[in-house]
């Protein structure tokens, strides 16, 4: 059995290290930081991508910081653990409780992400459609704060005052996925000084948007069997596992894993395997898809 288990593990190891092998790739220049002039060197750097906040939760729900989450439920998992399945119960319990949460909470960053990038897209698009129309630009951002007032209510604001709006739109731009309004204000400063046209720049803006969405779907698309194949290689030792302990022997997978000192060192194995297989996938999945 314990032949097995290491198999299993090695296995494991070796489908996700070859699926993450092949999609090692560098990421694709992104359309819009290319119109904005920006250096490649400085966009795909890790000090000069700003901190995804998680969203905010309802006001009748007060969570504590994903920290603090991860040790109570570590501790909680252990407490479980070492009373359903001792000694071995321990380690899955205070390991398997923080990895849910972590994994909930990246993908609610990502989705925050996906929808100001979404929201900054649609708002480009109705304020290129307001000046099209021959609204003044004053008025035509008042019209999309009321409708986005998290992207453009600062500027509107600013306006409102008597003030440039230009720099609560750079501002509001180094919020992750808001990186296009910075065109909005370099084009917003071109236009007072020169008189030149608004909604040109706007209009290239959102080509570039869509352009770079329709990239980020087929990506995804792309990806997502390779994800998906991940996780099943992930998820097939405990399928393994589960199969044989039905199997009328003296003493189960399970047991032996649980129960033992070589069984606790082939499962902290397994599971540093696993969670490493499964990180390198998903870092290598989102370096292949446009930012």
């Amino acid at each position: 059995m314990v032949s097995m288990s290491d198999a299993s593990a090695v296995a494991l190891a070796t489908g996700v290290a070859a699926i993450a092998a092949a999609l090692l790739a560098g990421p694709p220049p992104s359309l819009v930081r290319s119109r904005l002039g920006a250096p490649a060197a400085i966009l795909t750097s890790r000090a000069a991508r700003p901190h995804i906040a998680a969203p905010v939760s309802p006001p009748w729900i007060r969570l504590p910081p994903l920290r603090v989450q991860m040790i109570l439920s570590a501790c909680a998992g252990a407490v479980i653990g070492l009373t359903v399945a001792p000694p071995g119960g321990v380690l899955v319990g205070a390991l398997a409780p923080p990895a849910g949460i972590m994994i909930w909470s990246r993908h609610r960053r990502g989705a925050v992400l996906r929808k100001r990038a979404a929201d900054v897209a649609e708002a480009c698009l109705a304020l290129a459609g307001e000046l099209r129309a021959g609204v003044p630009p004053v008025h035509a951002l008042r019209a999309v704060a009321a409708e986005w007032p998290e992207l453009f209510g600062p500027a509107a604001g600013r306006v409102a005052a008597g003030g440039d709006p230009a720099a609560a739109l750079r501002s509001t731009a180094a919020q992750p996925g808001a990186l296009p309004l910075k065109a909005v204000a370099a084009a917003w400063e071109i236009s007072a000084r020169t008189g030149a046209s608004l909604s040109t720049v706007l209009t290239a803006v959102t080509d570039s948007l869509r352009a770079e969405e329709s990239v980020r779907r087929e990506a995804g698309s792309q990806l997502a069997s390779v994800r998906a194949t991940a996780r099943l290689l992930a998820f097939l030792p405990v399928a393994t596992l589960l199969l044989f302990s039905t199997s009328g022997t003296e003493r189960t997978p399970v047991e032996f894993l649980l129960g033992s000192a070589y069984g606790l060192a082939c499962l902290a194995a397994a599971l540093i395997f696993i969670a490493a297989g499964l990180s390198w996938v998903e870092r290598v999945s989102r370096a292949a898809q446009p930012n």
